[in-house]
Parts: C-alpha cells; sequence; structure tokens
C-alpha cells in the first residue's frame, strides 16, 4: 500500500541510460548493466485486468446496459498528495493500456465518504461528485474529476497505511464501506495485515513458510530472508533487545508503520531500547541489518542545485495477483 515511484523509478533509469551514452557514466558501465525497468506498465496492466474483470462480472450479472453507470478505478489518495506525479505517470500508462478507454479517478478517503453511497440493489460503490467540486488536491495545484458519476471497479490504495490517515470517522467509514461493496480492493485488509512488520518477523521462524509451501519452494523463499527477532516481553524479548544493544550498528528497529522513515538505526537503536518499557518494545522486531554498496552520485534537490553525496541502492520488486474466493 504504501509502495511508491514505480513509474518514477522507470525514468530514473531512462536518466541513467542517457547518462551513459552520453559517456558520464561510470567507467566500464553500459546501457546492458542497468537492468529492464517496466514497472509502470505492469502496474496498468494490473490494473486494467481488475478493471476487466469487474467488468465482466457486470455482465454476468446483466448489470452493463447503456443506461448504468460507467465502471471506473480509483487511486485512492492522501489529501495534499506530494507524490502526484508518480500517481499521474500510472494514470496516463493506464489509459494507453486501454486504448483511452479507462481514466484513472483521484479520490481521498474523506471523498468517498461524502460523495459515496453503497448501491443496496447492486452493492456498487457509487460516487457521485457534487458540480464544480475538486476531486483531489494536491502540492502542485488543483484537479477537477473527470467523471461527475461513476462505480468504482477497482481502488488502489495509496493511502491508509499511516494512523495520519485516518483523522475522523469518515475515513474509517470510507474503509469500511469500499471493502463491503463489490469494488476490487488493492489491497484487500488481509493482504495490507500480511504486510506488517511483525507478521513478517513471524514468518521467519522455523516452520512458518513451511505450512504453506512446499519444502523447495520454502527454501527459495527463505534464502531471501534477514534473521528477525521479536521484542515481545519475555526472556527471547530481553536477549534480542540485549544482542542489539551489543551490536547496534548489526541490527535495524522497526515499528508497525510504513511509508518510510520509521526505522531506527545505529546510537537510535540503543536509545530507543533504553527507555522503552517491555510492552511497548513489543511493538517493534528487530531485523539484521542490510549494508547496500555504497556509490558516489549526483543528489539533485530543487532549488538546492547538485551536490556529490554518498548513495546507497534499493530495489523494489512489483509483482500483481489476482484472487478471486479461494482461487
Amino acid at each position: 500500500m504504501a509502495a511508491s515511484f514505480g513509474c518514477l523509478g522507470a525514468r530514473v533509469r531512462a536518466i541513467h541510460a542517457l547518462t551513459i551514452a552520453a559517456g558520464l557514466g561510470p567507467p566500464g558501465v553500459t546501457a546492458d548493466d542497468l537492468p529492464a525497468n517496466d514497472v509502470e506498465a505492469r502496474l496498468a496492466s494490473a490494473l486494467a485486468a481488475g478493471h476487466a474483470a469487474y467488468v465482466a462480472d457486470d455482465e454476468r450479472r446483466g448489470l452493463a446496459g447503456a443506461d448504468a453507470l460507467p465502471a471506473l478505478p480509483v487511486v485512492v489518495v492522501q489529501p495534499g498528495e506530494r507524490n502526484v506525479y508518480d500517481q499521474t505517470l500510472l494514470g496516463l500508462a493506464l489509459l494507453r493500456a486501454t486504448g483511452g478507454a479507462v481514466p484513472l479517478q483521484r479520490l481521498s478517503l474523506a471523498q468517498l465518504t461524502a460523495w459515496g453511497t453503497l448501491d443496496g440493489a447492486t452493492n456498487a460503490l457509487v460516487v457521485r461528485v457534487p458540480p464544480g467540486a475538486v476531486a483531489q488536491v494536491g502540492a502542485g495545484g488543483s484537479w477537477a474529476t473527470a467523471t461527475t458519476a461513476f462505480r468504482v471497479s477497482v481502488a488502489y490504495f495509496r493511502a491508509g497505511y499511516t494512523p495520519d490517515d485516518y483523522p475522523s470517522a469518515a475515513e474509517w467509514a470510507a474503509r469500511t464501506t469500499l471493502h463491503a461493496s463489490d469494488a476490487i480492493a488493492v489491497p484487500t485488509v488481509a493482504v495490507q495485515l500480511v504486510g506488517t512488520k511483525k507478521v513478517q518477523q513471524v514468518l521467519t521462524a522455523p516452520g512458518e513458510v513451511e505450512r504453506y509451501l512446499p519444502a523447495a519452494d520454502a527454501a527459495a523463499v527463505r534464502s531471501t530472508f534477514m534473521p528477525q527477532r521479536s521484542l515481545a516481553p519475555g526472556a527471547d524479548g530481553d536477549d534480542a533487545a540485549a544482542a542489539a544493544a551489543a551490536a547496534p550498528d548489526a541490527w535495524v528497529l522497526k515499528p508497525q508503520r510504513e511509508g518510510g522513515g520509521n526505522n531506527l538505526y545505529g546510537p537510535d537503536v540503543v536509545a530507543a531500547l533504553a527507555r522503552m518499557s517491555p510492552t511497548e518494545r513489543g511493538g517493534w522486531v528487530l531485523m539484521r541489518r542490510i549494508h547496500p554498496v555504497r556509490a558516489r552520485n549526483v543528489v539533485v534537490r530543487g532549488g538546492a542545485g547538485g551536490r556529490v553525496r554518498w548513495c546507497r541502492s534499493s530495489a523494489c520488486l512489483a509483482p500483481t495477483w489476482r484472487r478471486r474466493g479461494g482461487r
């Protein structure tokens, strides 16, 4: 849910390729050394597939007549969204994938509550945007909705992963209504919970992955894990905390939060564990720290120009999957 920069990441790859072509890349590095990045097209294809599945279900239920409201996908965003450009690129990719037939709508959780209703007969989430209303106000300006009345086919969450996204009952009501509707949720509540830090830590325990996968597959998956330890009250949690305090640079302290900027490293690990009660400590998990290779690069920020800094790369895989019932 908090995964972002898929579309912008593809642009970074293109910039690196251009830099190499201009002879400004690192010595010995060619364009062939750059990994392919087609995540933008793949994300758009996944949204298009989800939308198509919803429309096909409409046809099976006889709800796709000429007088029916159009079905459209929605990206659920934060008010004042700063990452609008990455999301706009995804919307443009979806238009390309569907021949211009499926525009991606942008709504916040509060707007879904204010403008959305659950159709009692069809279970559709119907959104009716008041005339002249702004669908989303972001840091770069305002955007009016392209469609003022539609059914939500797919709800792709790019908000709702932090407590700050729920300042009132309206946001919780939006989640309740949306998940009660026939809209395809990306992700479902269950999938969102599976991605939490605590569940990740539990899955690293011996025997857990093996409950769900054949031995060979489980071994392959487990080979990608970094060691993780529970910090819950008790002897095991005490031992884990002591190990982190003894070698703080070897561990990262992770809370039940998404969106970046929440993990603690080095001396901050020691300080945080020292001031936490055992119960509070149980809300965090400990993971063996990954130390990527450093490289010198130019960091560009608006208004500040380019500055040479030590940088570490991060890779993000963006697989998609569809599920209907138990399949």
